[in-house]
């Protein structure tokens, strides 16, 4: 069996887990060799990429029988060669639908809906002056994108509003001058729910999962996600920070912090396998970020396709076995078809 890893960048010296995916791979008696998207000769099906003995070096090889593609690519070029790839090698993870898509769907399951924030469409001004005069505080969210970027905070406050971007507040009377810089038909606007640590400080938790060697969801990590101020998305990659997940529950929850963690892990996995079947069974790792409120109750806030593994905790040599006991896992599947 043979594993390709597809990653952006040319040199596998300088990406931090490929010496671990490696060893684990070779414990598990399958090869595994690493690329980049340039690399790819199309025309004869192979790749010239890395393979670790003692230090890494270079050979051709054939396609592989599945491609792990985790790494985002940077490029137009890179992104064109790996969706020409995808379509001949099967690859571990699956794009999901933007966030608009992903909430009608949580919305239309019996338990997920009561999980969720009041949130809508977004089209005119009218309609967000309308819903934040309902709410008083909501979150616009890119309906694409990722790691917290362009998030823009509403917060009505007698008749002026607060609007936090990039961490910058800017106060103003009339919405309407300031939305009408922005194109609304890429948002989507959500209620904002307080979720906060002691301390006063916006934190809410990531639910990061995964299949393993039977093609069975698993948690790979829970952890919480703490802004550094108020009114900023608390993502670790915009300046958040985090801290383990137990005792940071104990100092939050105090008797409850089991019940608070066991919801979670519930709520994530349930999550996971109702997306995946929606998407008949494609789907492998996913993040499903959720807060809490301050009357315990948690809340949806999005999922995320491809989440960042956290470096603080253990799990970074267990999401690597599962990772590619799952590889196994659907390669012996596909065989088994034929």
């Amino acid at each position: 069996m043979l594993i390709g890893v597809m990653h952006s960048r040319r040199d596998p010296n300088t990406v931090s887990r490929i010496y671990t995916l490696a060893a684990v791979a070779k414990l598990e008696g399958v090869d595994l060799f690493y690329f980049s998207p340039s690399q790819i000769d199309f025309t004869n099906k192979k790749i010239y990429g890395y393979y670790y003995e003692e230090e890494w070096k270079q050979k051709e090889f054939p396609y592989p029988d599945i491609v792990i593609n985790t790494s985002r690519m940077k490029t137009e070029k890179q992104k064109k060669n790996k969706l020409r790839l995808g379509k001949e090698v099967p690859f571990t993870e699956s794009k999901i639908h933007n966030k608009e898509y992903i909430n009608n769907l949580l919305q239309k399951h019996p338990v997920f809906k009561n999980y969720l924030p009041d949130s809508i469409v977004v089209r005119t001004i009218k309609q967000v002056i309308k819903f934040v005069d309902k709410h008083s505080k909501a979150v616009l969210k890119p309906s694409v994108g990722s790691k917290g970027k362009r998030v823009i905070f509403i917060i009505k406050e007698g008749n002026q509003y607060s609007i936090y971007k990039d961490g910058k507040e800017e106060i103003v009377r009339n919405l309407k001058h300031t939305l009408s810089r922005l194109d609304l038909t890429e948002y989507i606007l959500q209620q904002f729910i307080v979720s906060e640590t002691k301390a006063g400080l916006p934190a809410d938790f990531r639910v990061h999962t995964q299949k393993d060697s039977s093609g069975k969801y698993v948690i790979v990590s829970v952890y919480p996600r703490i802004s550094e101020r108020k009114y900023r998305v608390s993502n670790i990659s915009q300046g958040g920070y985090s801290a383990h997940i137990n005792y940071y529950l104990k100092n939050q929850f105090n008797d409850d912090w089991r019940v608070i963690h066991n919801k979670l892990k519930f709520l994530g996995l349930q999550i996971s396998e109702y997306l995946d079947e929606h998407y008949n069974n494609k789907l492998n790792q996913l993040g499903v970020d959720i807060c809490i409120d301050e009357d315990n109750k948690l809340n949806i806030i999005e999922v995320n396709w491809r989440p960042g593994l956290h470096v603080l905790f253990s799990s970074n040599v267990n999401h690597i076995k599962n990772l590619i006991k799952y590889c196994i896992y659907r390669v012996n599947k596909s065989n088994d078809l034929l």
